[in-house]
């Protein structure tokens, strides 16, 4: 069990649905990792800061990304999206 929790926004949680099943496994696995620690990657858990973005960090699965912030002791996804649109304004 980790120390820290994985919840949705709404937004993010439609996102996360709609994703390919294999990439929503992918995911699950990386959230086991993040409820560890959320600011550190390992293999698997690609994680990084996001630039300008104050507080926000992304984690990578294959082709895909997911964006959170942590407040507290709970991880937050706000979106998940194909990297080729993730970070577009």
């Amino acid at each position: 069990m980790g120390l820290y929790r994985i919840a949705f926004q709404h937004k993010g949680e439609r996102e996360f649905g709609d994703l390919p099943p294999d990439v929503r496994r992918r995911f699950s696995a990386a959230f086991e990792e993040l409820a560890e620690n959320p600011f550190r990657a390992r293999p698997k858990c690609d994680v990084r800061r996001l630039k300008g973005e104050r507080g926000a960090f992304a984690v990578r699965v294959g082709d895909y990304r997911g964006t959170f912030v942590v407040v507290g002791d709970t991880v937050w996804f706000l979106t998940f999206a194909h990297r080729s649109v993730a970070y577009r304004g």
